[in-house]
């Protein structure tokens, strides 16, 4: 499904837990498949059938809270900016985020699959003091850096939560559980959701409602696996967060 579900997880997912995990309520969203393509160049890079370059959509969650949502691939337009959060307190923008899943995903030398060095994430804060004065804050989250070579040091349970793997291990060890793990199945359940939404709501014309999305949405997960330690079954029941 193009960019949406290539980079636009790792973007949705990360909002959707920054933001607390809101509860979906409707979807719109569109997507385009009609950036400028030409024969011969099809003809190089095997493309046989449209592969979308562009998808956007809109959000709506329950306490109102809404999320635009815009990737692509391939358009005409320069760089579009970087995903931030904004409320009547303040602002908060995600720059340069990690996606790659953390330091053991980087192969040594420090370069990403695809080309590019690792990320090395900032936040920055928009707010108002209590003197009622603009102020900004910018936080290095980059576990490269000297702030993250600090908190490492001070904090080393958290470098768990800074790797993917890392994490991963640590939760078949006993060392994370399912209370103090980030919850990452619920996560990516939702983050599926709302990227289905904005499918549907592309192929329909039309926003689509959480309950809508849920009853047409058709899976193609494997619910039966067979393996040289058994069958594996999968229980695909509504999962909730622990």
């Amino acid at each position: 499904h193009g960019p949406l579900f290539d980079l636009g997880i790792y973007h949705i997912a990360q909002m959707l837990y920054v933001l607390g995990m809101p509860e979906l309520e409707s979807v719109y969203g569109f997507q385009s498949s009609r950036y400028w393509t030409h024969p011969a160049i099809d003809k190089i890079t095997n493309r046989t059938a449209p592969v979308e370059d562009l998808g956007v959509g809109m959000a709506r969650f329950k306490g109102d809270i809404c999320m635009d949502i815009y990737e692509d691939w391939a358009i005409h337009m320069e760089d579009i900016g970087c995903s931030f959060i904004a409320g009547s307190l303040g602002g908060l923008k995600f720059t340069d985020v990690d996606q790659t899943g953390g330091p053991m995903a980087v192969p040594e030398g420090g370069q990403i699959m695809g080309g590019g060095d690792v990320q090395k994430p900032r936040l920055t804060y928009y707010g108002i003091n209590e003197d009622n004065q603009l102020f900004t804050t910018q936080l290095n989250c980059a576990l490269v850096d000297d702030y993250g070579l600090q908190e490492s040091l001070i904090h080393p349970e958290l470098e768990m939560y800074n790797d993917n793997q890392l994490q991963w291990y640590s939760y078949l060890r006993g060392i994370l559980t399912d209370e103090t793990r980030i919850d990452s199945p619920y996560i990516a359940m939702q983050t599926a959701l709302l990227s289905e939404g904005v499918v549907l709501s592309n192929e329909l014309g039309r926003s689509v409602t959480v309950d809508e999305i849920k009853k047409m949405a058709k899976s193609i997960a494997i619910r039966d696996q067979e393996t040289p330690f058994g069958t594996i079954h999968y229980d695909f029941d509504e999962y909730k967060p622990e």
